[in-house]
């Protein structure tokens, strides 16, 4: 349990350690956020508005940059550290809730997203970290484009499983990102629908 608390004091070096990775700034077709605008421009998609989950809940919102975030009720704020905006964890520590805006312009390719999620994770928990899923997804306001990734690491031998969701924050500049955490094996259809409150004003 000691370890699994330490997990609380390091998991937002990650945000740190990503920031020095490489990006993909070429704005690669299909990449959330790339710019293929034309000369006439159509109307922007009306949002779907937010729906409650169906579950007990609190929120977390940043008014600065412009999202909301619902985790369960059990859930007590804990420390975030390492350039990190906001942590949350059950009353086990896991599953866990780590909110960042990380310094990486939103056109970053899938791929390189994930190679810096896992040299991050594979240095904050001290062995290896793969990401066993990537894909682009549309958040559940139907309408802001995102990535989504699952990632296998250990963290001080504690096999864990992370889902993290990102989408482009309001400057444009960085990548908001909700990232998940629970034992490995456990369920990450939890873990999803967590991550998925990700909603932008």
């Amino acid at each position: 349990m000691k370890s699994l608390l330490k997990l609380a004091t390091l998991s937002g070096v990650a945000v740190v350690l990503l920031a020095g990775c490489s990006a993909n700034t070429s704005g690669a077709p299909g990449a959330p956020g790339a710019s293929g605008a034309s000369a006439t421009e159509a109307p922007a998609p009306a949002k779907t508005p937010f729906v409650a989950p169906d579950w007990e809940s609190q929120t977390y919102e940043s008014e600065e940059h412009g999202f909301s975030v619902h985790y369960p009720s059990d859930f007590a704020e804990s420390p975030a550290t390492g350039g990190g905006l906001f942590s949350a964890a059950s009353p086990n520590m896991v599953p866990r809730l780590d909110l960042t805006i990380v310094p990486m312009p939103p056109t970053s390719s899938l791929e390189d997203v994930g190679a810096a999620l896992e040299s991050a994770m594979a240095q904050v928990g001290g062995g290896e970290a793969k990401v066993t899923a990537s894909k682009a997804v549309t958040l559940k306001d139907d309408v802001t484009e995102g990535m989504e990734f699952a990632l296998d690491w250990t963290f001080q031998g504690f096999p864990l499983s992370s889902v993290i969701v990102g989408a482009p924050s309001a400057t444009g500049e960085s990548i908001v990102t909700v990232m998940v955490t629970g034992m490995q094996g456990g369920d990450m259809a939890e873990l999803a629908d967590i991550a998925y409150t990700l909603y932008f004003d």
